[in-house]
């Protein structure tokens, strides 16, 4: 498929409700920013609305249906702290609420080759989701999984990767078994949401006990 067929593929899962939680969770963010990725999402909840009117009969519901759920919305945690943790750590513009009751902490854990990054906390096993930073002008080259892609929402500045620059709420389609030049805006550096394949126990363990004896730049 192009990146475009991969753009509406992903936003048409989602709005079936077929993505897990990670996935789900980088286009709800890119939704939140970007109207047009809205729009069309809505557009296919239409299409999803309609085939189930017209091949679905009614279903009647429990007499409770509302009031439970109800409930569980007012049992939900408040996500304000949150969310003005996000904004601290993010930059002042609006930034999107669906991320603010998935961090785990508001403290950037410094990775490798200068990058810092918060843990998103998910119920997904098959993918890791992180806010990561960027310095000013800071580039590497990223190796893509052999099987799937990794998804970026830009968050604050910009970055380019391979043909074009990406700015904020937009959404970067790293195709699986490509290698990337990325490079952050040199002003502003960069601040994403990025959700990638993750590691197998194994080869995490693999990579971290090598690591021991390799020598920090």
């Amino acid at each position: 498929m192009t990146k475009e067929e991969t753009y509406h593929a992903l936003l048409m899962e989602y709005a079936s409700g077929c993505l897990d939680e990670a996935q789900a969770l980088v286009i709800a963010t890119h939704m939140s920013l970007s109207p047009d990725a809205r729009k069309i999402v809505a557009e296919y909840e239409s299409i999803g609305g309609a085939l189930l009117k017209k091949c679905c009969g009614p279903v009647a519901m429990k007499a409770d249906a509302l009031k439970c759920v109800m409930d569980k919305i007012e049992n939900l945690p408040a996500a304000q702290s949150f969310t003005e943790k996000l904004k601290k750590k993010c930059g002042e513009k609006d930034m999107p609420a669906c991320l603010a009751s998935h961090m785990e902490s508001d403290k950037w854990r410094s990775e490798k080759e200068g990058v810092d990054s918060i843990h998103i906390k998910t119920t997904c096993c098959g993918y890791t989701a992180k806010i990561v930073r960027m310095p000013p002008d800071f580039s590497m080259e990223v190796k893509i999984h052999p099987t799937k892609h990794v998804l970026a929402v830009v968050l604050e500045g910009a970055f380019s990767g391979g043909e074009r620059s990406f700015q904020r709420g937009e959404l970067a389609i790293l195709e699986k078994g490509n290698v990337y030049p990325l490079t952050a805006d040199a002003k502003d550096g960069a601040i994403c949401f990025v959700v990638k394949p993750a590691q197998s126990g194994i080869a995490k363990w693999t990579g971290e006990f090598f690591s021991l004896f390799c020598r920090k730049a």
